[in-house]
């Protein structure tokens, strides 16, 4: 301390220190949650519009069979959108780089083998693209789902543009319109616009429901090995077999038709 003539005054060392001031750590970005369609049958809706994306479609090119069981069972009601057709092939058209992961290789197969099911030759779906009145939309959902994503750097078209084209269509007709998608996120803001949305998990419930020679063990081995590629977030898919088996009867299937009723 020095002194003054008034008395004693502090020194500049005696002053307090100024610590830095550190800002608080960033909280993390919401994980998105699956929004699991509501009084949805597990059989799914015989007269509804489905809308996949490219996940959707990574994860049925995961087994050819699937590709087909996924063309018969929709048949005129898949609705494929111009851009989630161009992110396919383009996925298909990919080369890993040496030493890349066996699930690098194993997306190019599974986009290769959808390119073939539903793009090429005479079965090839018709595609379906936006007027120029959807484009402002388009922009406003990619940004939704942005926000929403858990993974950064993904552009979200394909899941932009079906969800603003099923919700046109929805608006023009009054039918169903349904998202095929395993991203959370998707789901969140399909529903937002009243599309329900089913995953790949759904999907293959949907199939037993329809064959009951399709074994629910051929149906979890079957899921297991397309969420290798694409796979929605844990929470939202099936936890055993038991997801996958029928319990439908000569009677009826209780849980279908309870859904059925409070949709």
């Amino acid at each position: 301390m020095s002194v003054g003539g008034d008395g004693w005054r502090p020194t500049p060392a005696m002053m307090p220190k100024r610590r830095p001031v550190i800002p608080p750590a960033q909280r993390p970005p919401a994980r998105s949650k699956f929004h699991v369609a509501t009084g949805m049958p597990r059989r799914g809706l015989r007269d509804a519009i489905v809308w996949p994306d490219t996940g959707l479609l990574l994860a049925l090119g995961t087994d050819e069979s699937l590709l087909e069981r996924f063309r018969r069972h929709y048949g005129g009601r898949i609705r494929l959108a111009k851009r989630v057709a161009r992110e396919v092939r383009l996925l298909s058209e990919d080369s890993p780089f040496p030493g890349a992961c066996d699930q690098d290789y194993d997306r190019v197969a599974a986009a290769t083998r959808a390119v073939r099911a539903i793009l090429l030759g005479p079965r090839a779906l018709p595609l379906f693209e936006l007027c120029a009145e959807d484009l402002a939309v388009v922009e406003k959902v990619t940004e939704q789902l942005k926000a929403l994503s858990d993974i950064g750097g993904k552009s979200h078209g394909g899941e932009a543009e079906i969800i603003v084209l099923a919700a046109r269509a929805a608006r023009s007709d009054k039918s169903t319109q349904v998202l095929l998608s395993n991203d959370g996120g998707a789901s969140v803001i399909a529903h937002r616009y009243e599309i329900p949305t089913r995953h790949i998990g759904d999907l293959l419930a949907e199939f037993s429901c329809s064959d009951p020679d399709l074994a629910p063990e051929s149906c979890i081995a079957a899921f297991n090995a397309a969420i290798q590629i694409s796979a929605p977030p844990v929470c939202s898919r099936p936890t055993g077999i038991e997801g996958f088996t029928c319990s439908g009867t000569a009677a009826g299937c209780v849980p279908c038709e309870d859904a059925e009723r409070t949709s």
